[in-house]
């Protein structure tokens, strides 16, 4: 990330006396944005080494380096790098002169997906560091002295800084020679700094590039972010949904990729320019990440780049909602959603007719408000956080809807159906209301006629038997929270291009599951990925059927949590060929050993074991060949586990028996 210090640090080693002696070649070459070639790169690095030239071709550059640093011991520093990896793979492989000397190359860029021997990310500084740079930079050169109660309110700013040097360098600056006061006013704004493009201080004009170096459509992408509230860790599902239907990505399905897979890269190119934070990444691919958000700065530049390109508004007091500040707004994103219950604050609202966006990311509303829905162009709406003890008559009005997400105490309204340009459903009750236990509780049956929708989420609510026509969910790929009434072979035939399934189970005292419904999902979609199933609240004393006939075998992720299986069953599991996530959460299975062979998981990458009874983990033959990250959590009677695990590149243990901690050690 731009202002983490990675400049500073590489000076410090570059001027550092040790290295100095050591190197015969030293040099500390700027590159920028202009030069993305490696022959421009290499031309560069020829002129500082006081060799010029206009008619030198690739292979000369290349010759002449050579020629120069072969018989060298040499330091080169290439700094603000932003040539892609084509770039970079000429000047690793065909560049710079591998001597055998021990000479090195240093590459300083936002960029971290250069393929090199070594990287170095730098972390963000933590919040007594912080201090102590804040406060060296503030009274630098000062008599002043450091008061205890000014001390207290300048880690307070120390700690808004979010860990970022030059920001909290930024804010030490702004911040010499002011009182008591002015300190203390600082520390209650939400961000210590404002970011924006007409700022002329280093780290807002530097913000501001990374920004402008991203692509037109990388733009829309991460300006986007802004709408989230300050320090919201952002789900990569959501944010996927939520550009799909805002029609940020282009539709290349029938050419090579989905909507969701581009927006999935999007999110990946944005963290690989070090705009945006990976806050945890994906079990597959520890370069993607499962969840990000925005650095304050960013997220401020995001904020004021997008008020004056009117692309969002930000409604959290009073006053943010006033008709000049809304107006010509496409999108308002409430941070707060009890202003929108104001009865002046509606009256507002009505003036305002061409919002196509209304996400409401305030904290959950634990009491119904009324919210304005008269917004007739609306493509997406985000109510989450809001309760409603109906569902809203108005919304079966807003006809363009592609994204509805609402919290409400009643059923669907069967004339949903009207929404018919909706792809994404996301239907919950409030968690204070008790879900039925008179059996299950179905959406409407005109669900079937919503040909459009993409992805359902309807936890607690289960799809209707199909009508006797041909009606189908013909587009539908995601199914979510609905339960073993869901999982007929009547409904599912009706659901062909069905990827993503998560079964809820409520377990009730005594009863009996066998889990049949795996094999009608076994045989009906042969092209599933992802797979979970959760039985909510196990209780411990109802039956588990051993024998099942099957389960789905195509699958590349499974999430079982509640299922109380036996390890023997698992035999079954780990036969299937393209199984790479495995997690098990729970009492999923249960039983002290669990005994695998050479021959089960020939695919796994990724394997967790939370909250389980097992006692020890035997395993004969060689090692299980991809599996690369293992996580152990809250299985306190593990004893033991494989020494094929040795070879494992990342294995996590979380709150498990003293046992295991002391093989981990041995190892």
């Amino acid at each position: 990330m731009t202002g983490i210090g990675k400049t500073t640090l590489v000076e410090k080693v570059y001027s550092d006396p040790s290295v100095v002696e050591e190197f015969e070649t030293r040099l500390f070459v700027h590159i920028g944005p202009r030069y993305n070639r490696s022959e421009e790169i290499m031309w560069l690095v020829l002129y500082q080494l006081g060799i010029t030239s206009d008619r030198f071709l690739k292979r000369d550059y290349v010759k002449q380096l050579s020629e120069t640093l072969s018989d060298k011991k040499y330091l080169i520093v290439l700094e603000d790098v932003w040539a892609g990896l084509h770039a970079w793979h000429d000047l690793e492989y065909g560049g710079f002169p591998v001597n055998g000397k021990g000479s090195r190359v240093i590459i300083i860029s936002q960029i971290d997906r250069y393929v090199v021997s070594s990287v170095v990310v730098l972390p963000l500084l933590k919040d007594n560091e912080s201090w102590k740079l804040l406060r060296q930079t503030a009274f630098s050169g000062s008599e002043d002295k450091c008061s205890h109660e000014l001390e207290k309110i300048g880690k307070t700013i120390a700690k808004n800084c979010k860990g970022l040097p030059a920001a909290i360098i930024q804010v030490g600056v702004n911040l010499r020679g002011k009182s008591f006061q002015e300190w203390k006013t600082l520390s209650e704004k939400e961000d210590p700094l404002v970011i924006t493009k007409d700022d002329d201080t280093p780290l807002s004009e530097a913000l501001y590039f990374s920004y402008m170096m991203l692509s037109q459509r990388l733009k829309l992408c991460f300006l986007y972010m802004g709408v989230f509230p300050k320090n919201y860790v952002i789900s990569r599902s959501k944010l996927i949904k939520l550009w799909v239907c805002e029609s940020f990505v282009p539709d290349l399905s029938r050419l090579f990729s989905t909507p969701e897979e581009i927006a999935g890269g999007n999110i990946d190119q944005l963290i690989h320019q070090s705009v945006v934070l990976k806050e945890k990444s994906t079990a597959l691919n520890l370069y993607n990440a499962k969840k990000c958000r925005l650095h304050f700065t960013f997220r401020s530049l995001c904020v004021n780049e997008a008020k004056s390109e009117k692309f969002f508004h930000i409604l959290k007091k009073y006053s943010d909602c006033k008709p000049h500040n809304i107006r010509s707004h496409k999108r308002l994103c409430a941070h707060n959603n009890v202003v929108l219950a104001f009865a002046q604050v509606q009256e507002w609202m009505e003036s305002v007719l061409d919002v196509r966006s209304l996400l409401c990311l305030g904290p959950n509303q634990q009491y119904p408000i009324v919210l304005p829905l008269h917004f007739r162009l609306l493509k997406v709406l985000d109510a989450l956080a809001i309760r409603f003890y109906e569902f809203p008559h108005q919304i079966l009005g807003l006809l363009h809807l592609t994204y509805l997400s609402i919290t409400c105490d009643r059923e669907l309204p069967s004339s949903i159906s009207r929404l018919w340009n909706l792809e994404v459903l996301i239907f919950r009750r409030h968690h204070k209301i008790k879900l039925s236990i008179n059996g299950p509780v179905y959406l409407p049956i005109d669900i079937w006629n919503m040909h459009r929708l993409t992805q359902l989420y309807c936890k607690g609510f289960d799809l209707p038997a199909p009508p006797l026509d041909d009606s189908h969910l013909e587009n539908l790929k995601t199914l979510s929270g609905v339960s073993v009434h869901s999982c007929t072979r009547e409904v599912l035939s009706r659901i062909p291009k069905l990827t993503r399934l998560a079964v809820h189970i409520e377990s009730a005292h005594g009863a009996t599951e066998n889990f049949s419904f795996f094999d009608h999902i076994s045989t009906l979609h042969e092209g599933l990925e992802s797979f979970k199933c959760v039985v909510v609240n196990p209780n411990l004393s109802s039956q588990v059927v051993p024998c099942f006939q099957s389960f789905p075998k195509y699958v590349r992720k499974m999430i079982l949590s509640g299922c109380r299986f036996k390890w023997k069953n698992m035999g079954a599991i780990a036969a299937f060929e393209g199984l790479q996530v495995l997690k098990l959460r729970w009492y999923a299975v249960s039983g002290p050993v669990w005994k695998t062979n050479a021959k089960q998981f020939p695919s796994l990458m990724f394997l967790l074991l939370e909250d389980l009874d097992i006692e020890h983990w035997e395993s004969d033959g060689e090692r299980f060949p991809y599996l690369g990250h293992v996580i152990f959590s809250h299985c306190y009677k593990l004893k033991s586990i494989p020494d094929q695990l040795k070879h494992v590149k990342r294995i996590e243990v979380d709150d498990c028996s003293r046992s295991l901690e002391k093989q981990m050690c041995e190892w």
